[in-house]
């Protein structure tokens, strides 16, 4: 059972309809006390039920530094379909972080933005003949293969594109793992750049992705391994490989104990860097979890059906079919707290509350989590607030039942805070 810790009283109001007192949590950082003090600001001055998201564009920039620390020399190209937001990826292009797409629709997004074409890579082994030639339109030449089909494709298509070589790689322990889906066996390598070379098609780069939500160092160790057999093999044939592509997976609490690993096995014997390789690796909730924070608004309650055990519910105005569809897909863990307002006449009733969270929709299935424990009685009208709300959210929620998606979004920079 979840509890956030016991918050301190905040107090105050911006009319006199709207006389409320917040709880916020305790022991918090100035970031968090900034996005904390934007939400009441937001609650107050919209005075409606409405959700939205809190984006703190600082905690990005802080973010590119912990990269740079961590991983130096290993240039990310941000996975835009983690979170296709704009300022986001406006923010990360000014300090000079480059761009994975997967699709036109993202491409799209980054070009008009005024990106330079060559800082993205098209990392979709399997792309749509339109969408290759949106690429060559657009002067995007970078992008992956890992079968034969997709050769006959590109080279039918945009003969001049510089190719990556996707191989299999796996965590095992990742949240999810692509292998099953994506990147050729080691069988499969030496076959595939003969027809590259048959197909005069240029091979530039070799690729691969250990999953999402890695834990395991060796994991890439063993990719990296794997990656310097390709590169023999590719010049052999005559190709000249100048980038290596780690891929994504990075989560920001885990990067400071896989990045050591990492780094020793691209340094070992000085095999990429005397080749002239540039690495480089597709970070998206590295970039973009930590960021966002979302408040939702209580709008009903269930209570005193316990005769099988059964807590109380609580009901949200957003649920897994909107923001929340990655508590079924990877099932990470909430970070939950209660802004408890004090306006009703009955007064909570202090003391640990356990409920279960539920969405709006009138699927059985919206549910965001089976048991969280709160230090109040948890009433409609009162706010939840959500930390680590940046990826895989806003971006496949979907209208299921009428229920749009949270459409509004407020900004801060805690960077430029004092």
């Amino acid at each position: 059972m979840k509890s956030p810790t016991t918050p301190p009283q905040l107090t105050g109001s911006s009319n006199d309809n709207a006389r409320v007192k917040y709880d916020t949590q305790e022991g918090t950082s100035s970031e968090r006390r900034l996005t904390q003090d934007r939400i009441l600001d937001e609650i107050r001055r919209a005075n409606d039920e409405e959700a939205f998201f809190i984006v703190d564009l600082g905690q990005v920039k802080r973010l590119c530094r912990m990269w740079e620390q961590n991983l130096p020399g290993i240039l990310p190209h941000y996975a835009v379909k983690c979170n296709p937001n704009s300022r986001l990826i406006e923010t990360l292009a000014s300090v000079g972080i480059n761009y994975d797409c997967a699709s036109e629709s993202e491409m799209n997004l980054v070009l008009s933005l005024g990106v330079d074409p060559r800082r993205i890579i098209l990392a979709n082994p399997i792309k749509p003949g339109s969408m290759l030639r949106y690429a060559k339109t657009h002067g995007v030449r970078r992008m992956t293969f890992d079968n034969a089909d997709e050769l006959h494709k590109v080279a039918g298509v945009y003969h001049d594109a510089e190719l990556y070589l996707r191989i299999t790689a796996c965590d095992p322990r990742s949240a999810t793992d692509l292998s099953s889906k994506f990147g050729c066996s080691k069988a499969s390598v030496a076959p595939l750049l003969a027809l590259a070379r048959q197909l005069d098609l240029s091979v530039t780069g070799i690729a691969f992705h250990v999953g999402t939500g890695a834990k395991d160092a060796n994991a890439y160790v063993q990719a990296i391994q794997d990656s310097k057999e390709v590169i023999e093999e590719a010049s052999r044939l005559g190709f000249q490989i100048r980038s290596l592509d780690i891929g994504g997976g990075f989560v920001q609490e885990r990067l400071p104990a896989l990045a050591p690993e990492i780094r020793r096995a691209l340094e070992h014997n000085d095999y990429f860097s005397s080749r002239g390789i540039q690495v480089l690796a597709e970070p998206g909730a590295f970039f973009a979890a930590s960021i966002a924070t979302l408040a939702c608004n209580v709008i009903g309650r269930r209570t005193g059906e316990n005769d099988q055990g059964a807590i109380d519910k609580l009901y949200l105005n957003d649920g897994v079919y909107g923001s929340f569809l990655n508590v079924l897909l990877e099932g990470p863990e909430l970070k939950t707290y209660l802004l408890k307002s004090s306006s009703f006449e009955r007064r909570s009733r202090q003391g640990k509350h356990a409920y279960s969270l539920w969405g709006p929709t009138l699927d059985s299935t919206d549910k965001l989590c089976d048991s969280y424990e709160f230090d109040d009685e948890v009433e409609i009208g009162d706010w939840l607030y959500f930390e680590d709300m940046g990826a895989y959210t806003s971006c496949t929620a979907t209208s299921f039942n009428g229920f749009p998606p949270v459409a509004k979004t407020l900004y801060i920079d805690s960077d430029h805070e004092p």
